[in-house]
């Protein structure tokens, strides 16, 4: 850990006690971007007796370096609520951040401006890897008229060369960061847009998940069975082509009608590519899910206005977090050594590839996916793997 003050000296003046003694240190202020010279004279001149007021000298220095090194510093700042903090830290206490700082900024950017909740995840997501950044290059708390165009370069070749990111991912934090910075000219916090003349990335990833092979999904769901929570939603994934973040996380019991055997998804939790045409969807659930659904996960005992995914692993008044089940499931997948391109949303994909092997109609596809037409499933077909020809595996061979 870099250190970012000096330590504490007495000024004596060659012991004269008519002289105006004092503890001279210097601390690094991020608000200004320089090393900030303090001089304390307090409880000193008072003291005539040189040999006493040494000591009390020796013993202030020492009590400011403990400070020091605990993290106090001693310049005055205006702090304001941290809005970027984690959902969790802000239950248990607010978390305050320095005026004119770049988390301040991202937080009255949050307060101020109207965004849908995927992009203020986006927002948090990347404000929150930049602001890490800083810290990284002891950048704390640095005002934000300070940050130029040389630092947010430095911190794009990071993020390609370092971090190896995607060309997309990089567009998203260029994106991101634009945005912050002319909402802070609007409100004078900065005076030109810095993030400009940033280095190109032409990096591809193949992220996007993939149907699970047969023997994979075997030995995946052995041992998601150990976690009764996720493999709830793992199936409902697989058989009710449920997506795992807001439809599956956001699904209350009242949604799910045990007598008819479907799932009730209300518009505002259902992805549309389209937000003004924004419809509910009604998923089918297969006889053998919903006993499981009612014998073993008993969800049929819980309150209506209950999350299916509670906190505590059982239906409760608040659901999961946004990564906690894909979290819980790459977990599983690393133990069993099996490919990155296995995500949780590969169970959706895996199911529908099944329908797909099963020769069920196009149209009831369509229907349990919650699609308004088949052209979703021509998509599904031209990305799906093909199959080996199961005589040429087993019977092409010398011996």
């Amino acid at each position: 850990m870099k250190i970012d003050y000096s330590k504490p000296v007495v000024r004596s003046f060659n012991l004269n006690v008519s002289k105006k003694w004092y503890v001279y240190y210097r601390v690094f202020n991020p608000m200004k971007g320089i090393m900030e010279t303090f001089r304390d004279y307090s409880g000193l001149h008072s003291i005539k007796n040189v040999e006493k007021r040494f000591e009390i000298a020796y013993l202030k220095c020492a009590e400011i370096h403990e400070k020091l090194k605990s993290g106090w510093r001693p310049y005055d700042l205006v702090q304001s609520e941290n809005m970027l903090a984690y959902s969790t830290e802000k239950k248990i206490y607010k978390q305050y951040v320095n005026e004119n700082s770049v988390e301040a900024v991202a937080s009255e950017y949050l307060r101020c401006v109207k965004i849908t909740d995927s992009m203020r995840q986006e927002f948090l997501s990347k404000v929150r890897g930049f602001v890490a950044w800083l810290k990284s290059k002891r950048f704390n708390d640095i005002q934000f008229s300070l940050i130029d165009n040389k630092m947010i370069v430095t911190f794009f070749q990071f993020l390609i060369d370092d971090l190896e990111l995607s060309a997309t991912t990089v567009k998203k934090y260029k994106n991101t960061l634009m945005a912050l910075w002319d909402f802070a000219i609007g409100k004078k916090y900065a005076f030109v847009n810095v993030v400009t003349s940033i280095p190109y990335c032409d990096r591809v990833k193949d992220e996007a998940a993939k149907p699970i092979r047969k023997d994979d999904l075997k030995r995946i769901m052995e041992m998601i069975m150990r976690d009764p929570q996720l493999e709830l939603a793992c199936k409902l994934e697989l058989f009710c082509f449920l997506r795992p973040g807001n439809e599956i996380r956001k699904m209350k019991i009242g949604m799910i009608d045990f007598a008819n055997s479907v799932i009730n998804l209300p518009a505002d939790i259902v992805k549309n590519t389209n937000p003004k045409k924004q419809r509910p969807k009604t998923t089918t659930i297969p006889d053998h899910l919903l006993f499981e659904m009612i014998d073993k996960f008993r969800l049929d005992t819980y309150p209506n206005d209950y999350y299916v995914f509670g906190k505590c692993g059982i239906p409760g008044t608040e659901h999961l977090g946004k990564n906690t089940l894909r979290t819980r499931f790459r977990n599983i997948r690393e133990c069993l050594k099996l490919p990155h391109y296995y995500k949780l949303y590969s169970f959706k994909h895996t199911g529908i590839s099944l329908m797909i092997d099963m020769n069920f109609h196009p149209n009831e596809i369509a229907q349990q996916a919650g699609w308004t037409n088949t052209y979703m499933l021509e998509v599904y077909v031209r990305h799906k793997e093909k199959s080996a020809n199961l005589n040429i595996r087993e019977n092409f061979k010398l011996f």
